[in-house]
């Protein structure tokens, strides 16, 4: 209450001053120019926050002003001073807690927001609370998590942090909350999961624990059709990789090597090259296609060592694709977080990982 009467007296202060100085732009400036000087005032002394992210946390309070001062200056010509400024003063409060709403800036949806993003907390933390004593390169990438999460809404100090995941640590003990998951959208969901891999990926060893509770989870949230865990494990990307290919071969998911062999041989004696001399030359230019991608997939469904095959990387510009070598190096961004990385010579392809996400740089090259 107090804070409100000191930053609304320095605001009518400016906004009379200014207007002795300079009509009713100069009562604008000044009283734009208090109400700044007390946020400032109150993020810097009694806060300790920098200015960054400052019109995202204070931005309700900038639009009441702006619309109080244009109802007051607009009443005051209509209605004369007093009558105007006492209807600008109370028609703009309501017309800018308004629009503040139907601009998603009002305080129950910053409210919204930090719930929201609360939530996404709450399984990684419980996967950090699994161990008796919490690893601390959990707890660092928990705390970035956190700290990107609550940047768009210029939330950043570390009272702000410990603040949101003190939230998601309450509702981790909440049915209600637990029980809804399953239907959130696909956005929400997925970026439950992934927090949930940067976390155990950014230690050396995963426990296997751990490991099976975030399946388990991708499994209770219906993400299974976007293998988020086979960004950051090889061998579940690879598995999942295995469907397009069996779909080349015509086969189902579950067919055995014996019936990947035959299906094989079979696809040869039709499409191999010598099979189909004396044809037009656009049926022997498809027959090749065909086959390169029969042998591609073939290759992929017998072999299980990841270092044989070819990996996509994302370019550093808008949709770009590259597929190096190992040999010389290269810069490329993180599928999921974008994060530009360096990557130098001599280096095995399918073990590099993102240094902001941990998650794998390369895609394995599905065949056609």
């Amino acid at each position: 209450m107090v804070e409100y009467v000191v930053t609304l007296t320095a605001v009518l202060a400016g906004f009379f001053l200014g207007g002795m100085w300079g009509g009713n732009l100069g009562s604008f400036v000044g009283g734009l120019g208090a109400l700044f000087l007390c946020l400032v005032v109150k993020d810097v002394l009694f806060l300790e926050r920098t200015l960054e992210g400052f019109f995202a946390r204070h931005r309700t309070e900038i639009a009441g002003f702006v619309v109080v001062v244009i109802l007051v200056i607009l009443g005051s010509y209509l209605l004369g001073p007093t009558w105007g400024t006492l209807l600008g003063l109370v028609g703009g409060r309501t017309a800018g807690e308004w629009i503040a709403g139907r601009l998603g800036w009002s305080a129950e949806q910053a409210q919204n927001d930090l719930f929201m993003r609360a939530i996404q907390l709450t399984y990684p933390l419980a996967l950090v609370g699994m161990d008796s004593s919490p690893d601390p390169r959990e707890l660092k990438t928990i705390h970035e998590i956190a700290r990107l999460l609550l940047q768009p809404l210029g939330l950043h100090h570390k009272r702000d942090v410990q603040n949101v995941l003190d939230i998601s640590r309450r509702l981790i003990d909440e049915p209600d909350c637990v029980n809804w998951l399953p239907t959130a959208n696909e956005e929400l969901r997925f970026r439950i999961v992934w927090n949930c891999l940067q976390v155990i990926y950014s230690r050396e060893s995963i426990p296997p624990e751990k490991r099976q509770f975030v399946v388990e989870l991708e499994q209770f949230l219906n993400l299974q059709s976007l293998n988020v865990i086979g960004v950051y494990d090889r061998s579940v990307g690879i598995q999942y990789m295995r469907i397009p290919a069996l779909h080349v071969l015509g086969l189902s998911a579950d067919a055995t090597d014996s019936q990947i062999d035959a299906t094989y041989r079979d696809a040869v004696r039709q499409f191999h090259p010598d099979r189909v001399q004396g044809v037009p030359d656009h049926l022997s230019a498809l027959a090749r296609d065909k086959m390169v991608q029969i042998n591609e997939a073939y290759h992929l469904l017998k072999t299980s060592d990841p270092a044989s095959l070819k990996y996509n990387f994302r370019g550093v510009e808008e949709d770009a694709v590259i597929t190096p070598d190992g040999e010389s190096g290269f810069l490329c961004r993180c599928w999921l977080c974008r994060k530009a990385n360096r990557i130098p010579d001599q280096v095995v392809l399918h073990s590099l990982r993102c240094g902001g996400c941990h998650a794998l740089l390369g895609r394995p090259v599905s065949p056609a």
